[in-house]
């Protein structure tokens, strides 16, 4: 049983680094390398869509020149890292408040979704200046806009207009580096996901391997969805 959706919460650059003895930046570097290729191993395992979360609304609390290295090194992944995935059929989509972003990496990141939309294999989701709470709120006010009564307001209205308003839930969140919560990310889509915590493990160091392993710990949950 492979997941349809899987969320992956990427924690543990920075103290991969200084395990290491490298910068701030270079864990970062090596968190978006990594993830590009469990993006790839996704594709192999047969996942349709995979959400990396980037950048929190809460991540511009961070140092200016943490946040400054951040966006320029998400810039050159819209640019540079994802050739490979769209050309496996991967379709690029942002989740989050894009005009927030610096200017150079909105253009980045509407030119890698302009030219993977058609693709269909697989869906890659990456969230950039995302929270869940900024994103129910933003998806009221849209709901707002069209008017309707109080009696007529459902959750599947309210779920077709977050970010990700025509994909399926997320079934595995996945979480690096032994931290144990959500932090705002996909709260409402992970409503009845399955929590994995990669406990010793840094993102950096997240391997494939480890990945099938969080895949074997799912096949082996019981889903009842409250039933």
């Amino acid at each position: 049983m492979v997941p349809q959706h899987v969320g992956f919460i990427i924690d543990g650059n920075r103290r991969w680094a200084a395990k290491h003895g490298k910068s701030v930046f270079e864990g970062h570097r090596q968190g978006v390398l990594r993830a590009r290729e469990i993006a790839r191993y996704c594709i192999d395992r047969g996942v349709k869509v995979a959400s990396f979360y980037g950048f929190s609304t809460e991540n511009w609390n961070r140092s200016a020149k943490e946040v400054s290295d951040l966006m320029g090194l998400f810039e050159w992944t819209a640019t540079e890292l994802f050739s490979e995935l769209i050309e496996l059929g991967a379709q690029v989509r942002h989740l989050g408040k894009l005009a927030s972003l610096p200017a150079s990496l909105r253009r980045a990141i509407k030119r890698v979704i302009q030219t993977s939309k058609h693709n269909k294999k697989f869906i890659l989701n990456i969230a950039l200046n995302y929270g869940g709470q900024d994103e129910i709120v933003r998806a009221i006010r849209k709901l707002l806009k069209s008017g309707p009564k109080p009696s007529q307001v459902n959750e599947q209205q309210l779920a077709k207009l977050l970010d990700t308003g025509d994909l399926p839930p997320v079934d595995l969140v996945i979480r690096t580096s032994g931290t144990h919560r959500l932090s705002n990310f996909l709260i409402w889509q992970s409503a009845y996901a399955e929590l994995y915590f990669a406990d010793t493990v840094f993102w950096p160091d997240f391997s494939p391997a480890e990945f099938d392993k969080a895949l074997i710990w799912y096949s082996q949950q019981k889903r009842n969805f409250g039933k």
